[in-house]
């Protein structure tokens, strides 16, 4: 200690030692963990508006059928199954409820409608495809049903000469071979997922000050990029 009358500095009483003020975590590991903590809530929100809109499309499925419109809850269970998420249930159902409804348009001799549930898996499938395709049973399993029913279909003249297994292999070649994704949609995507990650990295990094005390003015900006790429990203999903 210092002995602010003296010339000469004091040694501190013998026995006692002196106290260092608690020294706080390093800021490069809090940063990385708000980072982490940011990205996790982004992911989690997203993933809870993709089973939400599951469900939705899946009760309005259900409620058109039970009025009497098959159509519309066509419609809606592929919407509903083209919501994919991991562990989400509903996307399961409504490819479940869209199977029922081609084997029951079968059954009763309404081969276009068969066709129309099927293509309907199809599409919904197709539609989640990225770097793995989910659900590629249901696609093989709907592939086949419909290049088996689409014999019983009217034919085009062109394929009049066609005996049936040549017709059936042509289908079934078509249908293993789905068009990619819109180049517009993808990159809307891709700029989206990147603004909305990078929103929120640059959050963790600029939002807090070194008591963790966060800036509201600099948050909510970066909250409102972080909006604006989810919604960019769940847009070009759409369209792709």
């Amino acid at each position: 200690m210092i002995d602010e009358k003296a010339e000469t500095l004091v040694a501190p009483p013998e026995g006692k030692r002196m106290r260092r003020r608690p020294t706080k975590g390093r800021p490069g590991a809090r940063r990385l963990l708000r980072a982490l903590a940011i990205a996790g809530a982004v992911v989690l929100a997203l993933v809870a508006r993709v089973v939400v809109g599951s469900a939705m499309e899946l009760d309005h499925g259900d409620a058109a059928m039970a009025g009497g419109d098959p159509e519309g809850a066509r419609m809606h269970w592929r919407r509903s199954a083209a919501w994919y998420a991991p562990a989400n249930p509903y996307d399961d159902r409504a490819l479940e409820r869209l199977e029922t409804m081609a084997i029951e348009a079968e059954g009763a001799g309404s081969i276009d409608d068969a066709v129309l549930a099927w293509r309907a898996i199809r599409s919904a499938v197709v539609g989640t495809r990225g770097l793995t395709t989910p659900h590629a049973d249901w696609l093989a399993r709907a592939n086949e049903k419909l290049a088996t029913l689409m014999l019983q279909q009217e034919q085009a003249p062109m394929d009049s000469d066609l005996s049936d297994s040549e017709l059936r292999s042509s289908y079934a070649s078509q249908l293993a071979d789905p068009p990619g994704p819109a180049l517009g949609g993808a990159f809307l995507a891709l700029f989206g997922f990147l603004l909305w990650v990078g929103a929120a990295f640059r959050m963790s990094q600029r939002a807090f000050d070194a008591d963790d005390r966060f800036d509201r003015r600099v948050g909510f900006a970066h909250l409102g990029a972080i909006a604006l790429g989810l919604v960019l990203f769940a847009t070009g999903l759409t369209l792709a």
